[in-house]
């Protein structure tokens, strides 16, 4: 209690809420691991009462228990005790089903006088298992928020080999027992606040792997090397590839005449988008094993690992080799530590090497075009599945042209001819607008007016999208805008609308506490005319940034009656440290300044 009281003390603002003590202990015993967690949680504001609703994942082979669980006040008395009808269960559903628990228990303790706390306990025992410990604070309850004190303990037999390691903490105290050995770490951790495209090393999260050099999960298993991890993904997906006969028949016809490898993969490709749809399901291994292309082909539907698979098989059935592969798809890419074999993937896709090139197929988006890797899979390594040999592949960036945004603009001041905007999207504005053709048009219109950063004078009349070639990743937005006088005038000078671009707004340097990791390029491209209907004199000067990170340029040209002003705008990928944040931040906010301005010119 000193502890706790002593921090209280010399921070005057507390959290909303706090992790005050937990402890795990893992234990490996008769083949089995049993896990048992002791968590105290104290609510200090209404806010803070989010995390009064505890999640504990559990897959379908596991047993948990949940042994306890109350409130207590600040004095440690206790205020409410947990009833077992209060214990529900949920489904539990992401956006990726690779390796994901199938379950959750959940229960609700609150308390209407702040500061309280809640305790609760609980066994989870899981007769298969493909690593002991793998744990980060964020892991509690899925909530960042500070950690005062934490325990972690794992005990194994002696004749039990594992491998482990620890980021950002101390070494673990190692105590050879009669029978076992038994590994204690001891840690804390106090989040710094999330910032936007935060460098993630930046943020010195503790975190402890412990894994058996093997294991029984399914198929024997090795964490040795990479290469072992690979050859038991593959002895699981054996026999998974048989499709039925009247499966066959109907890829037959498909690629009857086709004797290009590369159109035929196509051609089944369109065919997996046409006729399955995604879903998250698993089955008895634990959600690693996919669904047989069998069930897949007879039930139009599958997870990530089910529908790779079954592409697979379509292909392995018309002659052309692939790979299942894993890799941790998402927003931010994450490093994968080579020289520590561990379960750090998400995500199963395809690869499928041509004479040419290797295409990498996602298997779970429809309207995507043959081959396309977005913002969430690109620039990232990925272990490319072989019975033998197993070997690591690097999915390759996004280059500027892969993500360029491009909008064509006219403006006529008179104000009884409509604006019009053609807008052509890459990247995520690609998979975003794919999005919304599928959406109703009310869907379509309330985003587009949200978040077209239209200047105010305009409103948005009509849309529609244009996908003119489903093997080309790109959308064309056409839009009506009207106004009624979109242009100002101030004797002979006339102040015209700027079309802007969103930036992200960045923390000053004083405030960041965290580098910059920027995965994939922002670049756009845009031509406004206006078109005045005078003679135009004086024109604003020419605008021209470059940085290491990137560039920005606006320019003036006039035409007989018509200003038609061009912009360019490049922030470039990389990672930058915190001592490279303050010219990271100049260069954003130059681009800014320039964003924020209106375009002044003089007319005769």
């Amino acid at each position: 209690m000193s502890f706790i009281l002593a921090f209280t003390t010399l921070n005057a603002q507390q959290p909303d809420s706090e992790i005050l003590e937990y402890s795990s202990y893992r234990k490996v015993s008769g083949g089995k691991l049993i896990q048992t967690d002791s968590v105290c949680i104290q609510i200090n504001t209404r806010t803070g009462d989010q995390d009064a609703q505890i999640f504990i994942p559990y897959t379908k082979s596991e047993k948990l228990s949940i042994r306890n669980a109350w409130i207590e006040d600040n004095q440690g008395q206790i205020v409410r005790k947990l009833k077992k009808d209060e214990i529900k269960d949920l489904n539990y559903i992401s956006d990726y089903s690779l390796y994901q628990d199938d379950f959750i228990k959940s229960f609700e303790l609150k308390h209407n006088v702040y500061p309280y706390r809640i305790r609760y306990d609980y066994e989870k025992i899981s007769p298969y298992f493909l690593y002991i410990l793998s744990w980060r604070p964020d892991d509690i309850n899925g909530h960042r928020t500070p950690l005062r004190k934490a325990e972690i303990r794992v005990e194994v037999p002696k004749n039990y080999p594992i491998r482990y390691e620890q980021k950002n903490m101390k070494l673990p105290q190692v105590d050879t027992l009669k029978t076992t050995i038994v590994y204690t770490w001891q840690t804390n951790y106090f989040p710094v606040s999330t910032e936007y495209n935060a460098l993630s090393s930046s943020y010195n999260i503790p975190e402890i792997n412990v894994y058996p050099l093997t294991f029984m999960y399914g198929e024997e298993g090795s964490w040795t090397t990479w290469e072992d991890f690979g050859k038991w993904v593959s002895r699981l997906n054996e026999g998974l590839n048989v499709l039925p006969d009247v499966e066959k028949a109907v890829l037959n016809q498909l690629i009857a005449g086709q004797d290009d490898p590369k159109e035929k993969a196509r051609i089944l490709y369109q065919y997996l988008q046409e006729n399955t749809r995604y879903i998250n399901v698993s089955i008895d291994i634990g959600g690693f094993k996919p669904y047989p292309a069998g069930y897949v082909a007879s039930n139009k539907y599958g997870d990530c690992k089910a529908l790779s698979n079954y592409m697979k098989a379509m292909l392995e059935y018309a002659g052309i080799p692939s790979y299942y592969t894993l890799v941790h798809s998402g927003k931010q890419i994450r490093d994968i530590d080579r020289s520590f074999p561990s379960q750090v993937f998400n995500h199963a896709i395809l690869t499928v090497p041509f004479a040419t090139d290797t295409v990498f197929l996602e298997c779970t988006m429809k309207n995507i075009p043959f081959g396309y890797y977005g913002t969430f899979l690109q620039g990232r390594d990925a272990l490319l599945i072989k019975p033998e040999n197993s070997v690591f592949i690097h999915i390759p960036e996004l280059e500027p042209e892969d993500v360029l945004c491009r909008r064509n603009i006219e403006v006529n001041g008179s104000g009884n001819k409509p604006v019009t905007i053609t807008e052509t999207v890459r990247g995520d504005a690609f998979v975003l607008y794919n999005h919304l053709i599928h959406e109703s048009k009310s869907v379509g219109e309330r985003y587009l007016k949200k978040e077209m950063f239209l200047p105010s004078v305009f409103t948005l009349e009509s849309f529609e999208f244009d996908k003119p070639d489903g093997n080309t990743p790109e959308i064309i937005l056409h839009a009506v805008l009207e106004a009624e006088d979109p242009f100002q005038k101030y004797g002979k000078s006339l102040i015209l609308p700027a079309f802007f671009s969103f930036i992200q707004s960045y923390e000053s340097p004083s405030k960041r506490k965290t580098g910059v990791q920027i995965d994939y390029p922002v670049f756009s491209q845009d031509t406004v005319t206006y078109c005045v209907g005078a003679t135009i004199g004086k024109i604003s000067e020419n605008i021209y940034i470059d940085t290491p990170y990137g560039y920005y340029s606006r320019s003036f040209f006039q035409k007989q009656d018509k200003l038609i002003v061009t912009k360019n705008l490049l922030i470039r990928k990389g990672c930058y440290l915190l001592e490279d944040y303050d010219r990271f931040y100049q260069f954003i906010q130059a681009i800014q300044e320039q964003e924020s301005k209106n375009i002044y010119i003089e007319i005769q």
